[in-house]
């Protein structure tokens, strides 16, 4: 079976695809994503290509995005294209990675609910699913971190899955298609190369069924990871219970289900609790006085007489403030008057906002059970509380997530996107940018 046909079969019987359906090709430039935009053209499936460019490589990071530009110039592929800094990705996160990976995300899903796409396709494969579960594996993770990706996540699909990185460069190798290569994959300051470099070749040696026991062994990790979830999920009726203090977890009801050190452990992990419990620290949890409490991501798990209640730290402190322009506040908003900047180079969390502040007041409040607005690109309205569910704000955090107002009306979900009625046009007389330290 060549590329073609594998992408084809893997879409429609592994990633939810049908027929008719379009995708947004993640494109870097790379061996990989090059051979997903080709196959995809040689299934003929209809899509488009979205490029980041991270400017972190100087020229390499430019010549990238023009090879990407005229690749899709000769196939006649529409082209979306996201410029971002150093300054951007440190201002989201000190990790690099997960910065890079939340910019990239959060471009793909803003294209595709503009432009009514269905999937957003990665060109992840089987080398990049090994290196993912022993990345987990070195990290401590439990069985669903050694159930790597999936094929079909929500929006995200990976149809490559099921295919070598040699079989990709192959079927380029063939069709005499070129590629760029990113110099930084070269480097050991990342532990995916490390892993890539020097522990993959050592296991490809011993492995005798090249490959095969690997990958059949991970997709069984996968199956029993689900049905663990899918079990542990069924117990949670009968052990948790929302109060307005917080998440009570009955002691009895726990004591008595089956495996209540793990189980215990999913359903805070499911909440965004991430503390672990080994067995002497769950055993000693029952004979805690009341009011020990542990800490974790602004969240409390407290012990009680009959429960444990898992409480969101200072969860009623929300305090609402006005944006003034020109300033900057104490927790890492700041609100500006500007001209001439292109609306493009502010998403995430920078926006730029077509609105006159001496006709109102700026806010920035906790949103509430609700609100919605009409958001950038749409002709309706959206809830608050699915916007933040699509931006997969966890769970602890969500409660006092902030919205924007102008007079009251919500005019930005930072993260997400602006409202529409104040986008910036050319007739646009005052523009506000806003930003949030996140």
């Amino acid at each position: 079976m060549n590329i073609a046909d594998h992408l084809r079969n893997s879409l429609l019987t592994r990633c939810g695809f049908h027929s008719g359906q379009t995708v947004l090709a993640a494109c870097s430039g790379g061996a990989d994503s090059v051979a997903l935009v080709h196959a995809l053209r040689e299934c003929e499936i209809p899509f488009c290509v979205a490029h980041v460019n991270y400017n972190l490589r100087g020229v390499e990071s430019g010549g990238d995005e023009k090879f990407v530009s005229d690749l899709c110039t000769t196939l006649n592929v529409p082209l979306y294209i996201r410029q971002t800094s150093q300054a951007e990705l440190d201002s989201i996160s000190s990790n690099l990675q997960n910065a890079a990976r939340k910019i990239r995300y959060d471009f793909f899903h803003t294209i595709i609910e503009t432009e009514q796409i269905n999937f957003i396709a990665t060109a992840h494969h089987a080398d990049d699913q090994l290196e993912t579960v022993l990345m987990n594996f070195l990290r401590g993770s439990g069985i669903n971190g050694m159930s790597g990706m999936k094929f079909h996540e929500g929006k995200v699909v990976r149809p490559f899955l099921n295919v070598s990185g040699t079989e990709l460069r192959n079927y380029l190798t063939q069709k005499n298609i070129s590629w760029r290569e990113d110099s930084s994959n070269s480097s050991d300051a990342y532990l995916r190369n490390r892993i890539r470099h020097h522990l993959i070749p050592v296991l490809n040696e011993c492995d005798e069924r090249n490959g095969e026991g690997w990958k059949n062994s991970i997709d069984n990790l996968a199956d029993e990871s689900a049905l663990l979830n899918a079990l542990a999920d069924s117990f949670a009726e009968q052990i948790a219970t929302p109060h307005k203090d917080g998440i009570h977890f009955r002691k009895s009801s726990l004591r008595h289900s089956p495996e209540p050190r793990l189980l215990f452990n999913h359903l805070l992990r499911e909440e965004g609790f991430d503390f672990y419990f080994d067995e002497a620290t769950f055993d000693s949890l029952f004979e805690l006085q009341t009011g020990k409490k542990f800490l974790s991501n602004r969240m409390s798990l407290h012990v009680d007489r009959e429960d444990f209640i898992l409480k969101q730290e200072n969860s009623d402190e929300f305090i609402s403030f006005r944006l003034q322009p020109d300033s900057v506040t104490h927790n890492g908003w700041s609100c500006r008057i500007i001209s001439g900047a292109d609306p493009r180079e502010f998403r995430g969390y920078d926006a730029l906002l077509s609105i006159d502040p001496g006709a109102g007041e700026l806010e920035v409040r906790q949103w509430e059970t609700g609100d919605a607005f009409v958001p950038f690109g749409f002709s309706g309205t959206k809830k608050i509380s699915d916007v933040l569910n699509e931006i997969q704000v966890p769970s602890h955090l969500k409660r006092n997530y902030p919205v924007v107002v102008f007079n009251n009306e919500i005019v930005w979900v930072p993260g997400y996107r602006i409202a529409d009625k104040y986008k910036v046009t050319p007739s646009s007389t005052t523009v506000i940018h806003l930003s949030w330290k996140n």
